[in-house]
């Protein structure tokens, strides 16, 4: 019998925002089924949901602004990676 341990969803939505621009919408979500067995012995739960958001112009997709979020992280330092 097999048990699940992981699940990572990526998921991408694209909108049009007019006037040639668009929106592209990203996340990464993580659950754990199982606690880990390591030296830090981390619950089971979710473990990442990160997002990322960009304003492109078209035709020459420009990148107008761009945006990375955390809503959950499992450390306290792993928001330092953002920009």
């Amino acid at each position: 019998m097999k048990k699940l341990v992981h699940t990572r969803e990526i998921s991408i939505q694209t909108s049009d925002m007019g006037d040639h621009r668009i929106l592209l919408e990203g996340s990464l979500i993580d659950h754990r089924f199982q606690p880990t067995h390591n030296e830090a012995s981390e619950e089971s739960g979710l473990v990442h949901h990160m997002v990322i958001r960009l304003k492109v112009k078209g035709p020459g997709l420009l990148i107008e602004q761009a945006e990375a979020t955390m809503p959950h992280h499992p450390r306290e330092e792993c928001p330092e990676v953002l920009p």
